[in-house]
């Protein structure tokens, strides 16, 4: 497991640590989703290419950071794509894992993907909500936990959109005048909404679109804001947000990586 280390300097009293993995892309499935098999079966191996033929597999992976997090850190954060599309087993496998561990989650765009090519659907996202969540602790809509001062924020934008009662709880937390750390999987810097052609059928209405704008201002104008963590891309990036806001975003935990944040 290759952990890279932040710090972050907010003069604390007492510091936190907060490890941060994201796109684990378990890929798998059993005879509950039978025409899903010969499909796991080539998404595990676009990924075991993608990460250079490791020597463990995802699940592998996401034990050995969940360890370290536990030995380590307050708290764990993931930010999406822990599966690479929907499957009794991938789910399943998540939870098995996951369970008994202390741990904030926010949704990535394959876990509403059916399988992978089919078009993405802002309705099909509302119909597999609730059963995806059932899956995971905490809310993977909106959620926040507050550690030795530091607010801890995760806002779903997996499908490239932010809606009005995310804005609602962030103007919220922005009330309380903690220090906040926000988690998203899609990073703050990629175009927001159809704008990039791997979600071109994503069709976003004329008010999707001015939610998502106000809440990106909102984001930016944040003082409180000190750092957004996102993945997604699968590649290591430190950028800051349209406002000045640090981004740093992880690559993918199917690569053997993971970041380890101390804030100060």
């Amino acid at each position: 497991m290759e952990v890279r280390k932040i710090k972050i300097e907010l003069g604390l009293e007492k510091p936190v640590n907060v490890a941060h993995f994201t796109d684990v892309h378990i890929s798998m499935a059993d005879e509950r989703d039978e025409h899903l098999i010969k499909h796991a079966e080539a998404r595990a191996d676009v990924f075991y290419r993608e990460a250079e033929k490791p020597d463990k597999t995802p699940s592998e992976f996401l034990k050995e950071a969940l360890e370290y997090a536990d030995e380590n850190c307050d708290l764990s954060v993931i930010t999406g794509d822990m599966i690479d599309f929907i499957s009794e087993k991938n789910l399943e496998e998540a939870k098995s894992i996951l369970d008994g561990h202390k741990y904030m989650f926010t949704a990535g765009n394959h876990e509403f993907c059916p399988q992978v090519g089919i078009s993405d659907s802002f309705a099909r996202k509302l119909d597999e909500f609730c059963r995806i969540q059932s899956y995971f602790d905490g809310n993977m809509y909106f959620e926040s936990q507050i550690i030795n001062g530091v607010n801890f924020v995760t806002v779903d934008n997996s499908y490239y959109n932010y809606c009005a009662p995310q804005i609602k709880a962030l103007e919220k937390e922005i009330e309380k005048g903690l220090p906040i750390i926000i988690f998203s999987h899609v990073p703050l810097t990629e175009k927001m909404l159809n704008l990039v052609y791997h979600h071109k059928d994503l069709v976003p209405d004329k008010y999707m679109m001015e939610q998502t704008k106000k809440m990106l201002e909102l984001i930016n104008g944040c003082d409180l804001i000190k750092a957004e963590f996102s993945g997604h891309w699968h590649v290591e990036v430190d950028t800051t947000t349209d406002g000045g806001i640090p981004e740093y975003v992880t690559p993918g935990l199917f690569k053997g990586k993971m970041t380890h944040i101390e804030i100060v």
